[in-house]
């Protein structure tokens, strides 16, 4: 799935200090919590693949199960202070989440493609959320970037809207 060192998990914005040097300018996001993190797996487009039904299944389960692991260590203490999706919710005033997905690959996918590649990320965070993906209270947002070949990843925020 990855090496050790390129996975990461933060929360930003209980401790207001979002991990900030002494003296230092929070980021501009500091006052909104969030989770952010980076699954160490390898998405495709499933809609253009012809592999056997085996096959897919098991990229799916393992893009799943790695998104529910990483929900669950980056809503575990960080920064000293514990920030489960579900009180970010509480924390919404809208009542909803915005995640956002980005797909980082060496090469790029069309909006439809994109969507069904991240498709199992999706489903994992749901189920470690505990609410469906098609619930009201989720926003789902993709986006994609290159990365060096052979580097693949998903990197994840989880935040309450403000709107």
């Amino acid at each position: 799935m990855g090496e050790r060192a390129d996975q990461r998990s933060e929360a930003v914005g209980a401790t207001g200090d979002g991990g900030a040097e002494a003296g230092a300018a929070p980021p501009p996001d500091a006052a909104k919590p969030s989770l952010r993190f980076t699954i160490p797996v390898k998405t495709v487009s499933e809609s253009n693949r012809r592999d056997h039904w085996t096959q897919r299944a098991k990229r799916v389960s393992v893009q799943r199960n790695a998104a529910a692991i990483y929900v669950y260590q980056a809503s575990m203490w960080t920064n000293g202070f514990r920030c489960l999706p579900k009180q970010l919710i509480g924390r919404s005033p809208a009542g909803k989440l915005t995640i956002t997905m980005t797909r980082v690959s060496p090469g790029t996918l069309d909006d439809d493609n994109l969507r069904g590649a991240l498709k199992g990320v999706r489903d994992g965070i749901a189920t470690s959320l505990g609410i469906d993906d098609g619930d009201p209270s989720l926003r789902w947002e993709y986006a994609q970037r290159p990365g060096k070949t052979g580097s693949y990843a998903v990197e994840v925020v989880i935040a309450p809207e403000f709107k």
